[in-house]
């Protein structure tokens, strides 16, 4: 039914940008495995007042193109600053003001925590109530089901096991689909792939399921539930998370990373992840709410205990090791700063969003964007700067020693064991490894990327670690039920779930992927040899014609040149293919075909290419040509069963 429904939109996800294919797996993961970089914002003085942050802010929009911004910054009493300026729709030349609206991306998923936080208060749901007991019909795939079922708590914390989205789901464009219909759509994303509450992997898959047992529960849609239970009772008149002719009326135009490509509203599958509509004063009502404990402007909405709990991490790994910097129920805790700010931030094509607050302090700020251009990041920083000038950062917890031999007892290399998306695991296995080292001070260890500088951590209990410019522990060890260590992070120095692997292990990866690689790169190099060879006529040794030369090398070499060269069109087309790569590549497009026929061409290839070599071992060939090939051909097939083992060969991704 709704396969029948899907054209092509753009959508980047409510969260950060997704990875999708080959390349662009790549370097997402690379930026992924640094270490953070603080801002220089943190090394410059706070702007002193509103005038002053706007004048900083317009500085970044004007070199980054971001063509209207809107901020906020509260407390729980009240709006101290509300304020939008820029270009909220090029075409008809409207400016941005506190009445536009902005989409909120993956914000979508704090209101809709809240929102279960009512239920939750209102004892229709519990945190830990499982999935099946309430909406049984829901299909997800669980081996571990009667010990460990999926609860609404994994589904909020991201601890469900789920992958994120397939490129299909992303594809499907449609503003009337219900939300069973689209959960009944593509069920394999809801595969767990461990146990609930191991492991935290960042997942838009689960929070539809936790909004569908909202809708059981209540016997009503979910966004009748939250427009019930949250939007009314504050005040969120224009707040809708699907386009309301109220909406229509105000919503901002979105742009692309250009700043001026603009980019259509897009209807997605997954509303409760991430198709909120708000302003940035109702946004700020909501961080108001949070601040205020469950309680704004006279309103109780919820209990202070429910809010504190909604704060820290109850399931996965970082609950167990005892961090605060984690992913709770709907929203996370980051440090920037010296400062833990509690918040969420939020992408979707052509609008970016970002709110977050400090408890202790009191103050927290709402920063929405509509265009996803690069430079949100340092707006966001300015905003934050802003917030708490005036203030100190809370002293950092106390440092401690570790049990005598214990830090030399972790050291080694760790790769990380949960990818976000099955998808990108092929590239995580080679560059989302680590080292972990002890250093000369006792009770510190030194945490090394692959990529990026190494950073120095501080011991803060038996197990838990802190970079040395964070308020609280972001790295911890522990053992999983087999026995098995387990380092996780979440903050600059580590992000994810790691386990020890081999020295000697990473390094043959490491050593076979360098000399593979510089193969597969010589293949790409033939051509162009060839071709200023037969332009420039050049003779061969002892005045052989070169022709002859270049005949019995393409024999040899031809066909391992063609499997390189189809395995970097099938990395490459889909990039070249404009913007919407995981639309067009969850539906039957050029992208997506083309990507199934070269990464099939490059297997047919590549086996060809190998026989052949076999085969002029003693033909007319020259015999460094003939070496070549061989060597080639068999980097190519550790290429091929890599890529192969990993699903990526022949991949059909609009149909998986």
């Amino acid at each position: 039914m709704i396969a029948s429904r899907c054209r092509s939109f753009r959508y980047s996800g409510p969260s950060v940008a997704v990875p999708a294919l080959l390349l662009a797996l790549v370097v997402l993961v690379v930026v992924g495995c640094g270490p953070g970089t603080p801002s220089s914002v943190w090394e410059e003085e706070a702007p002193g007042d509103p005038s002053e942050l706007r004048e900083r802010m317009e500085e970044v929009m004007d070199a980054q193109g971001i063509p209207a911004v809107a901020v906020t910054v509260v407390t729980a009493d009240s709006a101290l600053w509300t304020s939008a300026w820029g270009v909220a729709d090029r075409e008809e030349g409207r400016p941005a003001d506190t009445a536009t609206v902005f989409r909120a991306g993956s914000v979508s998923k704090s209101a809709l925590a809240v929102t279960l936080l009512t239920l939750i208060r209102d004892e229709e749901l519990a945190h830990d109530t499982p999935v099946r007991d309430v909406a049984p019909e829901v299909p997800l795939e669980n081996r571990w089901t009667e010990e460990n079922p999926v609860r609404l708590v994994h589904l909020m914390e991201h601890t469900s096991g789920f992958d994120d989205l397939h490129p299909r789901e992303y594809a499907v464009r449609d503003p009337h689909v219900t939300l069973s219909e689209a959960l009944e759509f593509h069920p394999a994303s809801r595969r767990v792939r461990w146990p609930p509450g191991a492991f935290f992997a960042y997942s838009n898959a689960g929070p539809p399921v936790a909004a569908r047992m909202a809708e059981v529960v209540e016997g009503r849609s979910f966004e009748e539930v939250v427009e019930t239970r949250l939007f009314e009772p504050l005040g969120m008149e224009t707040a809708s998370f699907r386009l309301t002719e109220r909406v229509e009326e105000r919503i901002a135009a979105g742009y692309g990373p250009d700043g001026r490509s603009p980019v259509p509203y897009a209807h997605i599958l997954a509303r409760p992840s991430g198709a909120l509509n708000l302003t940035v004063g109702e946004l700020g009502i909501m961080v108001r709410l949070l601040l205020g404990r469950g309680q704004v402007d006279g309103v109780e909405l919820l209990p202070e205990s429910l809010v504190a709990w909604m704060e820290r991490p109850a399931t996965g790994p970082a609950a167990r090791a005892g961090l605060q910097a984690a992913h709770a129920f709907g929203v996370t805790t980051s440090v920037e700063g010296g400062f833990p700010f509690v918040g969420h931030a939020g992408s979707i094509d052509g609008f970016r969003a970002d709110f977050g607050y400090l408890p202790d302090e009191g103050v927290g700020y709402a920063l929405m964007a509509n265009s996803t251009a690069p430079g949100f990041q340092e707006l966001r920083s300015l905003v934050r700067r802003f917030a708490v000038a005036g203030l100190d950062p809370p002293a950092p917890p106390a440092t401690a020693s570790p049990a005598p031999g214990f830090v030399e007892a972790q050291e080694g290399y760790y790769e990380r064991i949960t990818p976000r998306l099955e998808l990108t695991r092929f590239a995580e296995r080679l560059l989302a490894v680590v080292r972990v080292e002890g250093t000369e001070e006792e009770g510190r260890i030194r945490i090394a990327p692959l990529l990026g500088a190494p950073r120095e951590l501080v011991a803060t209990g038996p197990r838990t670690f802190r970079d040395q410019g964070e308020p609280v522990a972001t790295v911890g060890f522990l053992t999983d039920d087999g026995g098995r260590v387990i380092l996780t992070g979440t903050g600059a120095a580590l992000h994810g779930n790691y386990a020890p692997v081999a020295t000697w292990g990473v390094w043959t990866r490491w050593g076979t992927a360098i000399v593979v690689l510089a193969f597969f790169l010589s293949g790409l190099v033939l051509p162009f040899v060839w071709g200023f060879r037969f332009l420039h006529g050049r003779s061969g040794k002892g005045g052989e014609p070169d022709g002859r030369r270049l005949a019995g090398e393409l024999r040899a070499l031809g066909l391992p040149a063609a499997a390189a060269w189809s395995l970097v069109l099938a990395a490459t087309l889909p990039l070249l293919g404009g913007p919407d790569l995981l639309v067009r590549m969850g539906t039957l497009t050029l992208s997506s075909a083309g990507f199934f026929v070269l990464t099939v061409l490059f297997a047919v290839l590549s086996l060809a290419g190998l026989l052949q070599a076999l085969r002029v071992r003693t033909g007319k060939a020259p015999g460094w040509a003939r070496n070549h090939a061989l060597f080639l051909s068999g980097a190519h097939l550790l290429i091929l069963v890599y890529l192969a083992l990993h699903g990526l060969v022949g991949a059909r991704l609009w149909a998986a």
